[in-house]
């Protein structure tokens, strides 16, 4: 089990743990947190499901964040600053996060990426060059590049107030009569008429 540091005693990327042995490698590691971002099918054959893995890393002394994406594909970008926060907020009391997907390359290269993003400000492309570095062929799709790309313009929109947090925070409904109108009023800052 090979555990790869993006950031010392913050976050770590590795593949999915297959056996109780390797969780504790994890922890041995330093690791008090654990984000899966393997899918049920994934874990199936090794933990049986979920529940069973979730008492596996829990027993271990560990919290665990569960968000199943499915190979090639990425957090949409409400899931990713939920999953982001809670990284953040884990590694700054002292208990750094383990993030894995199946073979540790693609959705949690990803999600190491858009921590740097998140946390230190860098450019997806420095960001991506950054893990790459570190975990060679980290980031294997083009919709995890994107993801990336999102959550950049994101964050400097937000930062630059062009946007209002609410406009993140709370999703409107496009589909409804007059929902796409009034998101593209809050996205221009502006209150939607009723």
């Amino acid at each position: 089990m090979i555990i790869i540091w993006v950031i010392p005693n913050e976050l770590a990327i590795s593949r999915m743990p297959t056996r109780r042995e390797d969780l504790r490698l994890i922890r041995a590691a330093g690791c008090r947190a654990v984000v899966c971002l393997a899918t049920e099918r994934e874990l199936a054959p090794f933990w049986g499901g979920i529940l069973s893995y979730e008492n596996a890393v829990i027993s271990e002394g560990m919290d665990l964040y569960f968000l199943p994406v499915e190979p090639g594909d990425a957090p949409d970008l409400r899931e990713m600053l939920d999953l982001l926060s809670w990284i953040s907020s884990r590694a700054t009391r002292g208990r750094p996060v383990a993030v894995h997907c199946f073979a540790g390359v693609g959705r949690a290269g990803t999600v190491a990426a858009a921590y740097l993003i998140f946390t230190r400000g860098m450019t997806p492309q420095a960001a991506l060059d950054y893990v790459r570095r570190i975990r060679p062929n980290a980031v294997e799709s083009q919709r995890q590049e994107e993801s990336l790309m999102r959550l950049s313009s994101t964050i400097n929109l937000l930062l630059s107030g062009e946007i209002p947090i609410r406009a993140i925070l709370e999703p409107i409904e496009t589909k409804r009569p007059g929902g796409l109108r009034r998101l593209l009023s809050l996205l221009r800052g502006r209150r939607a008429q009723p």
